[in-house]
């Protein structure tokens, strides 16, 4: 079943690769052609077959190509903010030894939802919900670079990170929010439910579960790993939409 998406993600239209039926095929005269999954991959055709029966059982492709952009980019970029609430408090950690401020770094990720939440709603009402999502991935992007380049040059300070941690923070607000009002856009009633299960799974999954301790790890790794890995994200999340 495919349908015709939305102003907001073109790319969800009849001729998307993730939109048609599983085992399509079309005749050509004497041979028979399908999608590029079910092709025949000669001895990883199994692998392909698991691999693709995976990624239906995660994302049914009953929900649409643009719905599967969609909620590849949320998982990522959930991924990433999960990083960012362990290695912000680790950074300042390493700068001061005062737990106010140290504290203030988690707190700072979080009051941008309380300021700026019914913001972020309205403004996803007026103006393109995708160009939205793409604009403030880039921009956390843009953020996480300069912080990891300060913290290279060694130039890095308690309040810079902290700054940091607030712009993060309200850019993740609008990409969620904004997310979360394309949803109901791009998939039918009837699914909504599946769907809106699948970007919660991912919110739990990636930013609560996953991120934290992998952030951790790549901190005692090397100070700008994790903001440099969280800038890799972003963008790739923003150039999936």
């Amino acid at each position: 079943r495919c349908r015709i998406g939305s102003r907001d993600l073109p790319g969800a239209q009849v001729h998307d690769p993730w939109c048609p039926v599983p085992n399509r095929e079309t005749r050509v005269g004497r041979q028979t052609r399908k999608g590029p999954l079910a092709r025949d991959a000669g001895p990883y055709r199994p692998a392909v077959r698991l691999i693709r029966r995976a990624i239906d059982g995660v994302c049914p492709p009953a929900l649409g190509g643009g719905f599967r952009r969609l909620l590849a980019s949320a998982w990522i970029t959930n991924l990433s903010d999960g990083l960012s609430f362990a290695s912000g408090p680790l950074l300042v950690a390493s700068q001061t030894s005062d737990p106010v401020l140290v504290a203030a770094a988690g707190v700072l990720q979080r009051l941008p939802w309380v300021l700026f939440g019914l913001h972020a709603g309205v403004v996803a009402d007026r103006l393109d919900r995708r160009a939205i999502m793409i604009f403030a991935n880039l921009a956390r992007a843009a953020v996480l670079m300069l912080l990891a380049g300060a913290i290279l040059t060694g130039s890095v300070t308690v309040w810079v990170v902290l700054v940091a941690m607030f712009l993060l923070g309200t850019a993740e607000t609008f990409v969620d929010i904004t997310a979360g009002t394309l949803l109901p856009m791009i998939v039918e009633p009837d699914d909504l439910g599946i769907a809106s299960a699948r970007m919660s799974v991912g919110h739990i999954t990636m930013n609560q579960l996953a991120g934290p301790p992998l952030g951790a790890a790549l901190f005692a790794a090397g100070a700008a790993s994790p903001f440099v890995a969280q800038a890799l994200l972003v963008t790739f999340g923003a150039l999936i939409l």
